[in-house]
């Protein structure tokens, strides 16, 4: 989100406000504050909006909902009184969350009062029932521009999907372009988490989410976890470094307990690090900056590592993994074996022989990010050029 808004407001020479909808306005007001925006609760994605449109047909949802939710009403004021209402969110418009409606349902109110809507930095589906798929290219064909920040999802939009083109921009995700903080601030991080800088490192990012979005058993999770932290410091001798990237509400979607469980195996070992205090985007991105090699199942932590010139992998389930890293990496990436699916993680290969191999080949990866980092981040600044003609 920092780096939408903070393209948004370069763009933004009238300086209308922004208004962000999130689940968590409190929190966000605080924590935000250097991004100069509203935060309001969206009432859209209310845990009574949701249930009330899981019942029966969505014209009855509809009317019901104000009803039973009223600040609902307020939250729509502001979407029908918006000159622009933009969706980011990354992918969040697929099959892998439940409910597609709930992401949509802003932009459909958005459009039925003659507002325009834009997708910025996306990828799409791919959707699992015909349904899904009619249901967003419906809005899709209303909007005023979609930026994809993969060649998956534009082929996918353009070519099966069929949205017009003329609409729809190939750029890349909007956090490349996330700046980290100063020397003096990376030292203090560095600092409170017991960092030896001068060590060899490998930060690592661990989804409590995929277990569910993906369908992978826990235990088996947890074993390849453990397997690939043994190797990394009994073997390789490396500092290992934990981020909990996404830390939430949910318990099942809190990367806190994740991190917290693997590090649990390794009791008292001086070289592992789990970050999981409430640290910004950015200090998140100069942590894992700090490392030699990024592993990752969190696709903006993956993000942090690519754009700072670090060889990163990423374990996977869902086409934003392929398509980023294989705009960046092309053949590359089966070459060095930089994407594994959970699936495979879990159950088929061997996590450490993997993570060795990677470690080894680290400096070639590197070599490749340097060469193709530029025309990637040159893409990511697209993102808010093209918003610039809209506003």
């Amino acid at each position: 989100m920092t780096t939408v808004v903070e393209g948004i407001h370069t763009v933004n020479k009238s300086n209308a406000p922004i208004t962000v909808l999130t689940d968590t306005p409190q929190y966000d007001t605080e924590s935000g504050k250097h991004l100069k925006v509203n935060f309001v609760s969206d009432t859209f994605r209310n845990r009574k909006a949701r249930y009330i449109r899981k019942l029966g047909g969505k014209p009855l949802a509809n009317a019901l909902i104000p009803l039973v939710v009223p600040s609902f009403r307020k939250t729509v004021d502001l979407v029908e009184g918006a000159d622009v209402v933009i969706a980011s969110g990354g992918d969040v418009f697929s099959s892998d969350y439940g409910d597609l409606g709930e992401f949509l349902v802003s932009l459909e109110a958005a459009q039925r009062a003659g507002k325009k809507v834009v997708f910025i930095g996306h990828s799409i589906g791919p959707f699992k029932t015909k349904e899904e798929e009619e249901a967003w290219t419906r809005v899709a064909n209303q909007s005023e521009l979609i930026t994809l920040r993969e060649s998956f999802s534009y082929d996918y939009v353009v070519n099966k999907l069929k949205v017009p083109s003329s609409k729809v921009h190939l750029t890349a995700d909007s956090a490349f372009n996330l700046r980290i903080p100063d020397s003096n601030c990376l030292s203090e991080l560095a600092r409170l988490y017991g960092i030896d800088r001068d060590r060899p490192t490998i930060a690592l990012s661990i989804s409590q989410g995929i277990k569910k979005f993906a369908k992978v058993a826990h235990d088996g999770h947890l074993n390849a976890w453990t397997k690939l932290v043994r190797t990394a410091t009994e073997r390789l001798g490396l500092q290992v470094v934990i981020v909990s990237h996404v830390q939430d509400q949910w318990e099942l979607n809190d990367d806190r307990l994740a991190s917290q469980e693997v590090a649990s195996q390794f009791s008292g070992n001086p070289l592992i690090r789990v970050v999981n205090g409430d640290h910004t985007a950015s200090e998140l991105k100069g942590i894992i900056q700090m490392a030699d090699m990024v592993v990752a199942e969190r696709m903006h932590a993956a993000i942090a590592g690519l754009s700072s010139g670090i060889a990163t992998a990423v374990i996977g389930y869902s086409v934003k993994a392929q398509g980023i890293l294989f705009d960046l990496l092309q053949d590359n990436v089966e070459k060095y074996r930089l994407l594994v699916s959970v699936q495979d993680f879990v159950n088929k290969i061997d996590a450490g022989a993997w993570v060795e191999q990677l470690w080894n080949r680290r400096c070639e990866v590197g070599e490749h990010l340097a060469q193709s980092l530029p025309q990637v981040k040159n893409r990511a600044n697209q993102n808010f050029e093209l918003l610039a003609k809209i506003l």
